[in-house]
């Protein structure tokens, strides 16, 4: 699978949904990489990928608040309709999804906050082969 990763690429939804697919796809084979012991070497390891996954809950507010913006005004644009009846409009819909992707911006702000947090322990972390003798011999 080859992705543009470039953020400044001609936006289009083919581009947008292949980064957005290749997302979970990717914490799926840090799952599966980081169920053996030896996808990991040293404690600097571990807090290199805890704080990449911190930069990634960092980033993730700013997505949910665009795609609301984008619902918002696709639904005033009256782009938007609803096809189930559990919503009796475009517009309570939006607001609906709108409350969610709030809640969830603020369930990544707490996720980094966590993360940073472990973060201030793991940068103290070094693999005990590697200090040096403090007694000086």
């Amino acid at each position: 699978m080859n992705i543009d990763l470039n953020p400044d690429a001609d936006p289009s939804p083919e581009h947008t949904l292949q980064l957005a697919e290749a997302l979970p796809e990717i914490v799926r084979a840090l799952n599966h990489q980081t169920r053996h012991h030896e996808a990991l070497r040293y404690p600097s390891d571990a807090d290199q990928l805890l704080r990449e996954i911190s930069t990634t809950a960092r980033r993730l507010p700013q997505l949910l608040e665009q795609v609301t913006r984008w619902l918002q005004q696709e639904q005033e644009a009256g782009r938007v309709t609803v096809t189930g009846s559990r919503y009796p409009g475009p517009a309570l819909a939006v607001d609906v999804t709108r409350l969610h992707l709030e809640v969830a911006a603020a369930d990544a702000r707490r996720l980094r906050n966590s993360l940073v947090a472990a973060l201030s322990v793991t940068c103290e972390m070094a693999a005990a082969e590697d200090r040096e003798d403090s007694s000086g011999e």
